[in-house]
């Protein structure tokens, strides 16, 4: 069994893999690339931003938190790629925190000059407040990547209306799986939203695996849930089983062969956490009980 190698310290290099010319599927990337020392994304999740909407034939991308602008640069080539041949435009919303604007992602985006595609940036509100407008305008997409700020509870409703803009047979990419609220976000969804395939994890490092970073989920159904159903989650993507997906358009790695530990095994293979134990029966109060609380008593 494989054991995901230990890249923590995100030492790993990949400005080489930056010149290539799979990984600048457009101008205007190369010109990011040449310009931001420091990108946000690695190729490695570039790529598989670029690759979900090419291979899904998206024409309607949204983009939250696009912070330097690559998420959206990737979506945008892919969006121009799709359009080609075909009388309908593509559209690209970017939905850019206030507080996320230090790295010119919303400058960049505006200047790129995708062709065929319809680019708008929203930078005057966080995303919790735009996202609901949207959803009002009767606006629908088919791609949505989700990488705004990385509280739970921020990502959560982000989350809730992305739900309601996404067509069933659309893709959501969550970024950021290494933080603890996306990896809570994660689980609940795996655990409770049943109209959502999961489809698996794209890692942050240099090879096929781990740490998560990307989460990668499909739309298969509009939701059909109970008013009152709800799954207990884990905390953390630990809590359910892993599944990698590889990323293709980047040179492989040769993984190394360990024996995995038994407890890593026992959370890779494993089913999830252990069922919580039945509550124990509480009796019924007695008669005297009954009349000191105030409380009517059933006919026996």
């Amino acid at each position: 069994m494989k054991r995901p190698r230990d890249h923590t310290s995100n030492s790993v290099s990949y400005r080489s893999d930056l010149n290539r010319a799979d990984v600048q599927p457009h101008a205007a990337i190369a010109a990011f690339y040449a310009e931001v020392r420091s990108p946000s994304l690695l190729p490695r999740q570039a790529m598989c931003l670029y690759n979900a909407v090419r291979s899904g034939g998206c024409m309607r991308g949204l983009c939250v938190g696009s912070v330097d602008g690559a998420a959206a640069l990737y979506v945008g080539a892919a969006l121009a790629e799709n359009v080609v041949g075909k009388e309908a435009g593509a559209v690209l919303v970017s939905q850019v925190d206030p507080r996320l604007l230090a790295d010119g992602g919303a400058a960049r985006l505006a200047a790129c000059g995708f062709s065929g595609i319809t680019a708008r940036v929203d930078a005057a509100q966080p995303d919790v407040a735009a996202l609901p407008m949207l959803l009002e305008k009767g606006e629908r997409f088919d791609f949505a990547h989700l990488d705004g700020i990385h509280l739970f509870d921020h990502a959560m409703v982000s989350f809730f209306f992305l739900d309601l803009l996404l067509d069933v047979g659309g893709c959501l990419i969550l970024e950021g799986c290494g933080l603890g609220a996306v990896e809570s976000l994660v689980s609940c969804l795996r655990a409770n939203y049943r109209h959502y395939r999961f489809e698996g994890y794209v890692g942050a490092g240099s090879g096929a695996e781990g740490p998560p970073q990307q989460a990668i989920f499909r739309k298969t159904a509009k939701d059909a849930r109970k008013w009152n159903e709800h799954s207990a989650f884990g905390r953390g993507t630990r809590a359910l089983p892993f599944k990698w997906i590889d990323v293709p358009g980047l040179p492989e790695e040769e993984e190394e062969e360990e024996e995995a530990e038994a407890d890593v095994a026992a959370v890779v293979e494993g089913e999830g956490e252990p069922a919580p134990a039945a509550a124990a029966a509480v009796p019924p109060p007695s008669a005297a009980e009954g009349e000191k609380q105030g409380a009517p008593l059933a006919n026996t």
